[in-house]
């Protein structure tokens, strides 16, 4: 009867963890304005908080891809689909971007963001401008010199070349390679456990980023440029309106279960203005979502 008791006892609620990071938010939010009201030079002891999460992420994601490369392609004899899949990716990414820069272009000459708009002028030494590289040095960065040494500095492109090339490399060696096959297997399952657990401090590092941002800069560099963010949000809506959504009713996705999917992710990168800082989650995210790991 203990037992029947025990069993039937309702199971105890627990915070969501899109929910936990949007309280690091909104506690990060009140916390960087009482800080840029009072002492913005506090800031400064809020921002290795930040900092720390996204060193966490950066750190699992060169092992992170390249386990997960070598164990899709190798693992399961996909390297014949990786031209295929690759150039329908590139030809995506071509014309969805040409549209996004559509977008984007009428909405700067109709909405004019930043017409009558006085900013400080910058002060210090002037800062260091890139000079465009040549098309040359573009396809040589592709390939790395050393994958330590890609992977030293989170160079997500070339640690891919290198990943897929070593794929299959691996699949060519055939049964005598499937010991390193299942090496990554097992290093990729590590390293989704890793972001488990750096994901239990995502609330406090999304809440120290945005907390750093608004107590340096104040909720008046916001109001400055609110139509400016009013413009961009407003772009984005038409993109997703106008692109996204018929590119997901086109492929037959389920558009309310995918955004649900990518919420969390999204979150991430929006409080931390780091695309590396979601990638890891996104990677299980979309997998969750039914996209296979080949693919993912």
């Amino acid at each position: 009867m203990t037992s029947t008791a025990t069993a039937q006892e309702p199971k105890k609620a627990r915070i969501s963890a899109t929910t936990q990071i949007i309280l690091g938010l909104v506690i990060g939010v009140i916390t960087g304005y009482i800080v840029s009201i009072t002492n913005p030079d506090a800031s400064e002891a809020i921002r290795p908080f930040a900092q720390l999460f996204i060193r966490m992420i950066q750190m699992i994601i060169a092992p992170l891809l390249f386990a997960t490369l070598v164990a899709g392609i190798a693992g399961a004899g996909h390297f014949k689909d990786v031209g295929r899949m690759g150039l329908r990716a590139i030809i995506y990414f071509e014309v969805v971007t040409t549209l996004a820069l559509l977008i984007g272009l009428l909405a700067v000459n109709i909405m004019q963001p930043g017409v009558g708009l006085t900013l400080p002028a910058p002060t210090g030494p002037p800062p260091i401008t890139a000079r465009p590289q040549s098309w040359q040095e573009i396809i040589l960065h592709v390939f790395p010199t050393s994958v330590f040494d890609a992977m030293a500095r989170g160079d997500v492109l070339q640690i891919v070349i290198f990943s897929m090339l070593f794929a299959i490399g691996l699949s060519m060696l055939g049964e005598r390679g499937r010991p390193i096959v299942t090496w990554c297997e097992v290093l990729a399952e590590t390293m989704f456990k890793v972001t488990h657990i750096i994901m239990l401090y995502a609330p406090i590092g999304v809440g120290a980023a945005i907390a750093y941002t608004i107590g340096v800069s104040g909720l008046t560099v916001l109001q400055n440029l609110a139509f400016m963010i009013l413009s961009l949000y407003l772009a984005l809506a038409a993109f997703y309106l106008l692109v996204l959504i018929p590119v997901m009713v086109m492929f037959r996705i389920p558009i309310v279960g995918f955004f649900k999917s990518i919420k969390e992710p999204a979150l991430i990168a929006f409080s931390t203005t780091s695309s590396e800082a979601a990638l890891p989650r996104a990677m299980e995210c979309v997998e969750a979502f039914g996209v296979p790991r080949r693919i993912v």
